[in-house]
């Protein structure tokens, strides 16, 4: 596979360093020499790139690289004139995505924040890497590296954000390849310090993402729980929004007192009553499930479950109207940080601006059950029912709510978050075991959910409203 395609150069490098025109790669099938990278240099054309692939190879090359001269911080001396040249350690990630973290000490320390803090091995991961920048031994962690030189005069063109800070270091986290693909830029100065980051959509369906945590970033300018919007807009056909960078430590895995907090203070700011028929979020996944029946290959057990659920929907919520309000979207402990006993919330790129109230609670209560728990849909309700009843009722009787009120609620949630996925995964092959782990948990969910509705135990939500 070509690197260009790897690293996916000529989705974001244009971008991100203004007004290069095309890239030539070297190195990403035989190791080139420094000759073929001098005369590849001198042919290529003011606003062209050249990114050398330098492979860490096997576990005995790696080694060898200990006592050797690094031979692309020599090419980058050689070029640092004529060009711009950035160098970096590539730290492959999860599902086809990759870390490109800047080799200058200090903005590998800075870049570690952007690897996964999902899971305990990759926390680790982070840690490590920090320290072994902040020590000058990233070139010794046995990686492959890459170096792009772009040949100036260069337009001024890009992301402007970044094209002011063109004196910063970059570190690249790029996702997944697929539907939703970005690429989430860093910039760190020679002391490791973030004045912020910018994320740059690399498909049509990111696109419309970045745009939309943009317009969410400025809807919550100035509260405090989530990133400063410093800019955004459109560079070619990308879209852009550059944000502050928020401080802390990782959210607990458990439901508690900062979480209910911040969940109230988002319901009081953006609060509104919808009936179900007028609620675009349930009028989006029953159109998203009809679609589904309709197509080749769908699980009949799951269009089951997801068809049962919905007709209990409209038996239990109909003729009532529903608290609602903007939701993060992606509300989990791997999005939220806590600092001096306050909860922030960052990648608001799945927010909506009125979704049923909790949407995000059960959203971090079947993620984290499921992903870090593994625990089944019988159990899930059962400890909401217990949170309802105990550390979370006075949160619920602030939102106008009652324990009773919760699976109405909750069933809109599967019923969303379960159909999305579902059309998304139709689209592209998920690289992840875990989509099946939450595919199996939501529609034994549904399922269960859908009983308890048809036996009235939901229907206190219908009768609920409280004005926006």
């Amino acid at each position: 596979m070509s690197a260009t395609v790897l690293y996916a150069l000529d989705a974001w490098y244009p971008a991100v360093r203004a007004g290069v025109h095309s890239l030539r790669v070297l190195g990403e099938e035989a190791r080139a020499d420094e000759q073929d990278i001098d005369a590849a240099w001198g042919a290529l054309a003011p606003g062209d790139a050249l990114a050398v692939v330098e492979r860490a190879g096997s576990a005995r090359s790696r080694l060898a690289r200990l006592g050797r001269r690094d031979r692309l911080a020599r090419i980058s001396a050689r070029l640092h004139g004529a060009a711009r040249v950035d160098r970096w350690h590539v730290l492959p990630n999860t599902g086809g995505s990759h870390v490109l973290l800047p080799a200058a000490r200090a903005g590998f320390a800075a870049g570690a924040r952007l690897l996964p803090a999902g899971r305990r091995r990759s926390r680790a991961l982070r840690s490590v890497l920090a320290h072994a920048g902040r020590a000058g031994l990233a070139g010794r962690l046995g990686l492959d590296e890459l170096l792009v030189a772009a040949k100036g005069p260069l337009d001024p063109a890009g992301v402007p954000w970044l094209a002011a800070r063109a004196d910063l270091d970059v570190t690249v986290a790029l996702g997944v390849p697929g539907l939703f693909r970005k690429a989430v830029v860093l910039a760190s100065d020679g002391a490791g310090d973030v004045p912020g980051l910018v994320k740059l959509s690399l498909t049509p369906a990111a696109r419309g993402q970045v745009r939309r945590e943009a317009e969410c970033l400025a809807h919550l300018g100035g509260s405090g729980r989530a990133p400063a919007l410093l800019g955004h807009g459109d560079t070619g056909e990308r879209a852009w929004l550059a944000q502050g960078c928020l401080a802390g430590r990782r959210s607990p895995d458990a439901l508690g007192p900062l979480h209910f907090a911040f969940l109230a203070e988002l319901f009081g700011r953006t609060a509104r009553a919808c009936a179900l028929g007028e609620l675009a979020f349930f009028g989006a996944a029953s159109a998203r499930l009809d679609a589904l029946c309709g197509a080749t290959g769908t699980d009949s057990t799951w269009i089951g479950a997801m068809a049962g659920l919905r007709d209990a929907l409209h038996r239990g919520v109909a003729g009532g109207r529903l608290p609602c309000c903007r939701c993060h979207g992606d509300f989990t402990p791997w999005n939220l940080l806590v600092s001096d006993g306050r909860l922030m919330a960052f990648d608001w790129e799945f927010s909506l601006p009125c979704a049923p109230a909790l949407h995000d609670l059960f959203h971090f209560h079947v993620q984290t059950g499921v992903l870090v728990r593994h625990v089944d849909a019988g159990r899930l309700l059962a400890e909401l029912d217990a949170l309802a009843a105990g550390p979370a009722l006075a949160t619920l009787r602030e939102l106008g709510l009652e324990p009773a009120d919760l699976d109405a609620l909750a069933g809109l949630y599967v019923l969303h978050i379960a159909t999305f996925d579902e059309e998304t995964n139709r689209i592209q092959r998920p690289p992840f075991a875990q989509v099946d782990w939450l595919r199996r948990g939501r529609t034994e969910l549904a399922r269960l959910l859908r009983a308890r509705l048809l036996a009235g135990a939901g229907r206190g939500a219908a009768r609920k409203v409280r004005a926006a």
